[in-house]
Parts: C-alpha cells; structure tokens; sequence
C-alpha cells in the first residue's frame, strides 16, 4: 500500500495502541499459559476469517450492512483482547500470590 509513497502515513506506520498492547499480550501468553493461548488463538484465527471474508464482500454490501458487519467484528477483536489481558493478569497475578507463601 505504501510502497512506492515518499511520505507514509501514520495510519501505516503505526498500528493502534490497542492492537500493539493485544499482539503483546498474546505473545506474553504463549509463554505464561499455552493452553490459555491455544484457546485465544483459535478465537484471533476466526476473527481473522471474518475479516477475510468481510473485505472480499464489502463491495458487495450496501453500506449501512458493511459497516454492521465491520463493528461486529471489531467488537469481538476488542472482546478477544480483553480476555487475553485478563488471562494474562490472572497468571501474573498467581505468581505474586506464589511469591507471597515464600
């Protein structure tokens, strides 16, 4: 996309925070709790078919259906990031309790 441009845009530079801080606690979690980050991992691999599948149909779709489905699925994206900041919290958080016993 921004191959041949003299001045990227940020959009392209940058992802949103919120994607950097989900990437980072997804990979966190690989390491913390493999069998937690299985169960995620499936999720993110479905929503990423839906995005698949939504940018080969949006031209399809009227606008108002686009952007319904667009919302969707971004809705579930935020949702799948917040359970795995919390699957990532929780193991941090038996640690500190691990340590406590100490």
């Amino acid at each position: 996309m921004s191959g041949c441009a003299k001045n990227i845009p940020d959009v392209v530079k940058k992802p949103p925070q919120g994607q950097v801080s989900c990437y980072q606690n997804i990979n966190a979690l690989k390491v913390l709790d493999k069998k937690s980050f299985d169960v995620y991992k499936k999720q993110f691999d479905k929503i990423n078919e839906l995005y698949v599948f939504y940018n080969k149909q949006k031209s399809q779709l009227d606008s108002e259906s686009a952007e319904i489905i667009k919302l969707e699925v971004n809705s579930k994206l935020m949702v799948v990031c917040s359970r795995v900041r919390n699957a990532v919290f929780n193991v941090m958080n038996q640690q500190a309790s691990e340590l406590d016993k100490l």
